[in-house]
């Protein structure tokens, strides 16, 4: 059968939602319970690493060239959730530190990425010396960090001149499944804390001014998936796994009921955009 074009669900304009959520699986709540709204202990850590698309090797290479990293650089990936960021740097960096809350999503990492190192952990108290690294990146899950916490921290572990990459796939605006796929979602899932930190996450940089912004990039990419995926990888996204039970079935169900009316395959574009970020000293 032929190949339907789809991209992940965007909300209120932000471009966050279901396929395109954090890559974040589980942020310890900081001091004044900024972050405390989900964990990913509650999501299937399988499905995550079935499920869940990569990010565009040319977005990987501008960051690889615009931070100056090589064969003997240090890169941690904060909020790594099963690796799908962290396995973009192993082989063409001297080390990858793979830091990650959630127990169920640390055990699959360990497995799926083998080559880094995976350590239990938070962005807001990363466990690593001080000026031990040279680029620290966040896989769409800076919204799940404490922001101006997370900052600190990120600078304390940065070498003088280090670098901090944001990254996100984001939706297509020009795919045409995307009005569909929105509408079921918006009639069940409202406006929620996720979505608001998403679109505020400039915020914490403004509140601790330790890095200067000095590049950006955006690549569009494909996966290629059985629409019979969509439900199952929907299911491991915040915004849906947060819902109540009943809520996420009927939501998950009907997400069903409109892949059955799609091809067999279908190719869902995304964008990675990448915001780089340098270490004042």
């Amino acid at each position: 059968m032929g190949v339907a074009s789809l991209h992940p669900i965007s909300s209120s304009g932000s471009g966050l939602r279901c396929l395109s959520v954090s890559d974040q699986a589980g942020a310890a709540p900081a001091a004044g319970g900024r972050i405390g709204w989900f964990r990913f202990e509650a999501v299937d850590a399988d499905d995550y690493e079935r499920y869940r698309p990569g990010y565009a090797s040319e977005a990987i290479d501008w960051l690889m060239e615009r931070a100056g990293l090589g064969p003997s650089s240090v890169v941690i990936d904060l909020g790594a959730g099963t690796g799908k960021l962290a396995r973009s740097f192993v082989g063409r960096v001297g080390q990858v530190i793979a830091v990650e809350p959630a127990p169920n999503m640390l055990a699959v990492l360990r497995e799926s990425v083998p080559h880094a190192r995976a350590v239990a952990g938070t962005a807001e108290a990363i466990p690593l010396p001080e000026a031990s690294v040279d680029c620290a990146v966040a896989g769409q899950a800076f919204h799940h960090f404490d922001g101006p916490v997370a900052l600190r921290d990120v600078h304390r572990v940065l070498r003088p001149g280090g670098h901090f990459a944001l990254l996100w796939n984001m939706p297509d605006p020009n795919d045409p499944l995307d009005g569909a796929l929105d509408a079921i979602i918006d009639r069940h899932v409202g406006a929620s804390p996720i979505h608001v930190a998403f679109d505020s996450w400039r915020d914490a940089f403004r509140e601790a001014p330790l890095f200067l912004e000095v590049g950006e990039e955006y690549v569009t990419h494909i996966q290629e998936t059985p629409s019979t995926t969509l439900a199952p990888a929907m299911a491991t996204s915040s915004d849906v796994a947060s819902l109540p039970e009943h809520g996420r079935n009927e939501l998950l169900a009907e997400v069903e009921e409109f892949a059955r009316n799609l091809p067999e395959r279908i190719a869902i574009t995304r964008r990675t955009e990448v915001h780089l970020f340098r270490r004042l000293d």
